[in-house]
């Protein structure tokens, strides 16, 4: 029979639990939730004092033992996401986990089998994707003002030295996996998935404390030769969160402060008529340089981003049955282009500052 309530079970109270999964669970009937789990007794007392009627454990395990709960959310730290994820699917229990799904490709195509032998749901948190910025360059690049896409260039810049355990390589931390997940999945999402080439490698720390990258750079390309071009910069004294996209017939660029795209685009049939010189020696000493194109001008002021939409596919996924915002293949491809940008080893700026200063 159909169920119509999903009893969900969250495993980690930190930052994303706190801020986003518990309060969005807390206030939608679709869900009930019914239990936490986090090894810090402060947070578990903070959670049952604010969620009245939850129960808090300890640990993942002893929690989906004891309350076997249709749904996991796994907002617990990246290492612990292949076991709890695991533990879940073979208590037969669905997951909604966050990203990355987890530390390596190899992790990741274990809990896919997983998920697939014991026929349950999965997918990962990629919010990006309900951000309003995402649906309306959908709706521009789909009305043919672009014309045919070739390029998208995805810039994050910012000063910030994180200590978290983000910072830290054993703990599965560093802006590939953290911001990277969410700009390798955009790319994925708006331009078409696998297979993807990955290209041009950089990883480095320039100012963070820990020993992960806060500097990626990486470019990717698909079977459509959509160039994918993607910057994640915490040693920028100028801050920057840019989306660019180019087309044949214009470009659209997102203007993050006036929260909207403009557009610049032309209409082929008004450009001039060219005929390539059969001769070296360029006509009257000149060269084209497309001076009267008639560009038209158009802005796409973006309404007020909603995150109850991302969980409003959580509910159509995991409780109405149907097709998943987040398919799972573009997960898996989003982890193996990470594994591959993983070969790559993380310079480390600091320390080869001290080696030529010594």
């Amino acid at each position: 029979m159909k169920k119509n309530v999903l009893k969900t079970a969250v495993s980690g109270l930190g930052r994303v639990a706190w801020q986003y999964h518990l309060p969005l669970l807390a206030t939608d009937p679709a869900f009930q939730l019914v239990a936490v789990a986090d090894p810090l007794a402060d947070r578990r007392r903070e959670a049952e004092l604010s969620y009245p009627g939850i129960k808090a454990y300890s640990d993942c395990a002893t929690m989906l033992a004891q309350e076997t709960p249709d749904l996991l959310v796994v907002a617990s730290p990246t290492p612990f996401h292949m076991e709890q994820t695991l533990d879940a699917l073979n208590r037969g229990c669905d997951v909604f986990c966050e990203k990355p799904l987890a530390v390596s490709f190899e992790q990741a195509l274990r809990i896919h089998q997983c998920a697939e032998t014991h026929r349950r749901k999965l997918m990962v948190y990629q919010p990006h994707r309900v951000l309003q910025e995402f649906p309306t360059l959908r709706r521009i690049i789909d009305s043919g003002r672009l014309g045919r896409i070739f390029l998208s260039n995805r810039t994050f810049r910012q000063y910030n030295r994180r200590n978290d355990w983000q910072s830290r390589l054993d703990c599965g931390g560093g802006m590939l996996c953290n911001y990277g997940a969410h700009f390798i999945d955009q790319y994925l999402a708006m331009f078409g998935g696998a297979p993807v080439a990955v290209d041009g490698v950089t990883l480095m720390r320039s100012v963070g404390i820990g020993d992960a990258e806060d500097m990626v750079s990486l470019t990717l390309r698909n079977a459509q030769n959509v160039i994918g071009q993607i910057e994640i910069n915490l040693g920028s004294a100028f801050p920057e969160d840019s989306w660019t996209v180019y087309g044949t017939c214009g470009t659209a660029r997102f203007d993050n402060p006036g929260r909207q795209w403009l557009v610049r685009f032309l209409h082929p049939d008004t450009l001039a008529k060219l005929e390539l010189q059969p001769s070296m020696a360029a006509a009257d000493r000149r060269y084209s340089q497309e001076s009267t194109i008639d560009w038209q001008e158009e802005r796409f002021p973006l309404p007020p981003s909603d995150r109850k939409k991302f969980y409003e596919e959580v509910k159509r996924y995991f409780l109405d049955d149907l097709p998943p915002l987040v398919p799972l293949a573009d997960t898996m491809e989003v982890m193996r282009i990470i594994s591959e940008c993983r070969k790559h080893p993380v310079l480390d700026l600091q320390q080869t500052q001290k080696e030529v200063s010594a």
